[in-house]
């Protein structure tokens, strides 16, 4: 079987316009690997996942390809996390990088379509309300309350005496399976403002959303709304990293289970969960899983 050296000084080589962070880690490359698997453009695996974790996807198929972010872009398909889940069920990806699926979806992986899921990073689910709210700082109980229609009117978390339009997103999002997994635990979602992303989030006094903290934040796909507290914690790569933000999500690399073990997906797979894959997504910007 072939075995991977991904030497790590490869992956932070200046790559002029591709955004890959040009610091020069003090890293060793594994020592149990004896021989280079080479990554060409006919063996590199069709990439898909969520939004927020294209931009890992595109610096590591950068990286390994020796071309431009830009260049790899046909190589990768990001928006819907739980299409690309489905996809990779189906056999028409071959490795996912996604949020980590709704409970529903991960019994279909265990059960229809075996999948091999491992985390990969970590993320904070995060909510976000207008400038103009003076509210700064939810309990989960209360976001609880807010989304089950418990709680319909600001003033019941201290806020003004303003109705509450509750904006959540849709299934197949992957902050969506992380609201699902981390907060509703099986209560049904009031009637939503919107089933829709933050696009269509309107900013009023109202309204408040939610995202995934480095799609909301680091991808500034919040844009300036005030993204809120949660228990008194501020979401951070440093809060999310230790565990101090109560709503911490993984996001999760998949392949199917029937992969050869030198398949490149798997190789790629293995990568990024061993040391120098996780150094090269902290590198990134995103928070490691390990």
């Amino acid at each position: 079987m072939k075995k991977c050296v991904l030497i790590f000084m490869s992956l932070v080589f200046l790559l002029s316009g591709c955004g890959i962070i040009a610091e020069k880690p003090d890293v060793t490359p594994a020592p149990e690997a004896e021989s280079q698997f080479v990554f060409t453009r006919e063996n590199f695996p069709v990439v898909e996942g969520g939004a927020a974790l294209e931009p890992l996807a595109e610096s590591v198929a950068s990286v390994m390809l020796g071309e431009s972010r830009e260049s790899v872009a046909d190589l990768l398909d990001f928006g819907n996390t739980g299409q690309s889940y489905e996809n990779l069920m189906a056999g028409r990806c071959g490795l996912v990088l996604a949020a980590e699926p709704s409970q529903a979806v991960m019994e279909l992986m265990v059960s229809d379509s075996p999948c091999a899921l491992a985390p990969i990073a970590r993320d904070g689910l995060v909510f976000f309300v207008s400038q103009s709210n003076p509210v700064d700082n939810l309990t989960v109980d209360e976001i609880l309350k807010i989304y089950t229609g418990k709680y319909d009117s600001w003033s019941d978390v201290s806020g003004d005496d303003v109705p509450i339009k509750a904006f959540t997103r849709g299934e197949w999002s992957g902050s969506r399976a992380a609201m699902d997994n981390l907060v509703m635990s099986g209560a049904e979602f009031a009637a939503p403002a919107a089933d829709a992303s933050e696009s269509v989030f309107d900013g009023s006094e109202g309204a408040i959303g939610y995202s995934l903290y480095h799609y909301a934040d680091i991808m500034r796909m919040a844009g300036d709304y005030k993204i809120l507290t949660v228990e008194g914690v501020r979401p951070s790569n440093e809060t999310i990293a230790s565990g101090e933000y109560p709503l911490v999500a993984n996001y999760c690399a998949a392949i199917s289970a029937e992969a050869e073990e030198d398949s490149p997906e798997r190789i790629l797979w293995a990568w990024l969960q061993g040391a120098e894959g996780q150094k090269f997504i902290a590198l990134q910007g995103y928070v490691p899983a390990q």
